[in-house]
């Protein structure tokens, strides 16, 4: 009995008991595991989410403004839900001991390919994660592929899936990464996309959501640029409690095959879902 997961992932899975994922290179099914279950690191909650925010200038009303938020479709304050990805990390020390560094759980994992980076990752939000919540956290993992050819060069692929649940077991949301793991200390440059060039979307007025009969074909959304400096590196690692070395230590990231230290690539997520509440609006809902 095989089930299908969403289109977007392409991938499928046994009801029960381990699952086959297909490869994204083309190699052939790979079975899938549920690793780990463990509930997220503290409840959500307004610092968290400020932080997140001070970081990406993020002036979203429904993530801080707490009579906003009551009066908006929320019913309350929520977290930003590109928020996803920092949520599934687990503190690097407890009263019970220590865990291992990123960097050294990915060499142990592979310890031929000891090296990671990131190949293409999909979030999927069913609803936002609200103040007070502490969801669980499923991780599923499939065996890593072959070595094989990548736009990031050559190496072994280990494709993870996060989902949030709720206290019943409901799905909150998701997070896919394909990681490419690989042997040399270095790492191929993307090139920048191309940029659109459409008309500008005009601005919602002050706190207002953008409606569908507002939307033109073609238009594109008032750019959001934000400087990559040393001070806003340090502070997405607070924001994020992502201490992965090359995003605080340049020696670490230069070792790694990196010019040097560069900020997570979570800071794309929020830049993007800050763009697009930019665009629509305080109440605009990303999926």
């Amino acid at each position: 009995q095989v089930r299908r997961c969403p289109p977007w992932l392409g991938r499928a899975r046994l009801a029960q008991g381990p699952g086959l994922e297909a490869c994204p290179e083309g190699h052939g099914l790979r079975p899938v595991w549920v690793v780990d279950t463990w509930p997220m690191a503290d409840e959500m909650g307004p610092a968290l989410v400020r932080l997140w925010c001070e970081v990406l200038e993020d002036p979203n009303p429904v993530h801080g403004d707490a009579a906003f938020a009551a009066a908006s479709r929320h019913r309350g304050l929520v977290a930003p839900p590109t928020m996803l990805m920092p949520l599934t990390t687990r503190p690097g020390w407890t009263p019970g001991g220590s865990r291992a560094a990123p960097g050294a759980a990915h060499a142990a994992e592979t310890p031929d390919h000891p090296y990671a980076a990131v190949l293409r990752m999909t979030q999927r939000y069913h609803r936002p994660i609200r103040m007070g919540e502490r969801p669980t956290i499923r991780l599923e993992q499939a065996e890593p592929t072959p070595e094989v050819d990548t736009e990031r060069g050559r190496g072994r692929i280990v494709a993870q899936r996060f989902v949030l649940l709720d206290a019943d077991g409901v799905e909150i949301a998701e997070h896919a990464v394909d990681q490419l793991r690989y042997r040399e200390r270095r790492q191929a440059p993307q090139p920048p996309p191309p940029l659109w060039d459409g008309p500008l979307a005009p601005a919602p007025g002050p706190r207002t959501t953008r409606r569908w009969a507002d939307v033109g074909v073609g238009e594109r959304s008032a750019p959001v640029s934000l400087d990559i400096t040393l001070r806003r590196c340090i502070m997405w690692v607070a924001a994020t409690r992502d201490f992965y070395d090359v995003h605080h230590d340049p020696a670490a990231a230069v070792a790694m095959g990196a010019p040097g230290l560069f900020i997570g690539v979570h800071f794309g997520h929020g830049l993007l879902g800050r763009l697009v509440t930019d665009w629509g609006g305080p109440e605009a809902l990303q999926r």
